[in-house]
């Protein structure tokens, strides 16, 4: 067996061990979760040791055995030492500490872009579901505001779930009714369900500890091996005795990445590096060697193709420095360059429409004509660009395997968990009613295929509610 199908079987039998089951009488996860690491971390190291120099040949120049183990050794550091602080009543190093760990893996120069793609889920027009008990005889659920998120005139009542704190309502929805009815504690009385639609590309930071393939290329398998520690954090599973308790140290990592996901833009970065400064420049060449003779507008074009420059290049900076520099000044800065952004987006269009409507050959040689032809579809190519959104993309929440995860099984295990976005003193966050449309609220009731009914539901409408 090679090396690198040593590594990939060293990340798999570490994910068969996912979700973890911890000691039950074990209140301080630390210990446990340290010799997990420690594992973990010389297994990889048994499998590339002897092979990193024939290994690193086949990966980009930052990748090297000592990058690669450096990585490891800081996020896992990073998690445990965060659970230490919040166990020592500091929640606020506790955040801090964990964001150190994570700026590693998402704000690296080199690797930001692999990371981020590896965590993060794109999915449109998904359906999910949601299944609640009565929690007393006389409740009423008849309406889908009654499986939503829990009001904000009641938020007193939202307890600490696994990515949210209390008192901070969230949506939580399962992939399947089968993953759902897990999730509540399989209880079939008085038990009512709907289905959720999304309405549009939503985002979600994924959790995912599923087989790793042994045809995976070599890079992604590093970021696999250097995000191992993270999926494990936030998979613990809690121990049956630790129900009733008020603090669940398996929440501990998972709220903070929460946490950590509403205060960061981490999605992919719109891609610029392609934009061909060349033309335009050769174009403000050929435009001032023949103003003498050129109609009055081209003098303002110059002037816009000459501001352009400037800002694709500050584009392109921004895009390299945003990681690196303060967050404050990033966001004066993003603003400044969208205000720019839209100016030159609005006097681009108006000139290249007067440069299409100029018909005149008597100015331009050939060659020029045909440069004027190339610069026009750059310029064409420019506003759509500057069409996109300037910062990253919005994460929406977060899709995790559930702890309840079998293997044996055949039904979809995942969960998504999505905060509100806003704060009110009552009713519900608009925002997550707008990505939804929903089914009529369906009773469930003992049978052979008590989700038949659930799984049939297609008369979905928007969800209308405040």
């Amino acid at each position: 067996m090679n090396y690198i199908d040593s590594l990939i079987d060293t990340i798999n039998s570490h994910n068969s061990k996912l979700p973890i089951c911890l000691n039950a009488n074990n209140h301080n996860i630390v210990p446990e979760l340290r010799n997990l690491f420690d594992d973990y971390i010389n297994q990889v190291k048994t499998c590339i040791h002897g092979n990193s120099i024939s290994l690193t040949k086949k990966l980009p120049p930052y990748w090297t055995y000592n990058s690669l183990i450096e990585m490891l050794e800081t996020i896992s550091n990073s998690l445990l030492n965060s659970i230490d602080h919040f166990h020592a009543g500091l929640p606020n190093k506790a955040y801090n500490r964990l964001a150190e760990g994570l700026s590693i893996l998402l704000k690296n120069k080199s690797t930001r872009n692999n990371f981020r793609e590896h965590f993060t889920l794109s999915l449109s027009h998904f359906k999910s579901y949601r299944l609640r008990n009565k929690l007393r005889p006389n409740d009423i659920i008849n309406h889908p505001k009654d499986l939503f998120h829990i009001p904000f005139g009641i938020r007193r009542i939202t307890k600490s779930y696994r990515y949210s704190i209390p008192g901070f309502p969230c949506l939580y929805l399962g992939s399947s009714p089968e993953i759902s009815f897990k999730e509540i504690g399989e209880s079939m009385k008085d038990l009512f369900g709907i289905v959720f639609e999304s309405k549009k590309n939503l985002t979600f930071f994924n959790i995912d500890f599923s087989e790793v393939p042994y045809s995976i290329d070599i890079e992604k398998l590093y970021i696999k091996i250097v995000s191992w520690p993270l999926i494990a954090a936030c998979s613990i599973k809690m121990n049956d005795s630790h129900k009733s308790y008020e603090f669940k140290p398996e929440y501990i990592i998972p709220q903070l990445l929460l946490q950590y996901i509403r205060q960061q833009e981490i999605g992919l970065y719109t891609q610029t590096q392609d934009i061909n400064l060349d033309y335009i420049k050769d174009l403000i060449h050929l435009l001032k060697k023949n103003i003498s003779s050129s109609p009055d507008y081209i003098n303002k074009l110059i002037k816009e193709l000459d501001s352009l420059q400037k800002i694709i290049s500050e584009i392109l900076c921004y895009k390299e420095s945003v990681s690196n520099d303060d967050e404050r000044s990033n966001k004066n800065k993003e603003y400044q360059l969208k205000a720019l952004q839209k100016d030159l987006k609005k006097n681009l269009q108006t000139n290249l429409k007067l440069l299409k409507k100029d018909n005149s050959k008597n100015l331009y040689i050939q060659e020029e004509d045909d440069l004027m032809s190339k610069s026009k579809n750059e310029i064409n190519r420019l506003i759509s660009l500057l069409s996109y959104e300037f910062k990253e993309n919005p994460i929406n929440g977060i899709r995790y395997l559930s702890t309840h995860y079998d293997s044996n099984v055949s039904f979809n295990q995942e969960n998504y968990v999505l905060p509100v976005l806003e704060n009110k003193s009552e009713g519900y966050c608009s925002q997550l009613t707008n990505l939804f449309t929903v089914s009529p609220v369906v009773e469930i009731k003992q049978t052979t295929n008590p989700f038949k009914e659930l799984c049939k539901q297609s008369n979905l409408s928007n969800l209308k509610i405040k």
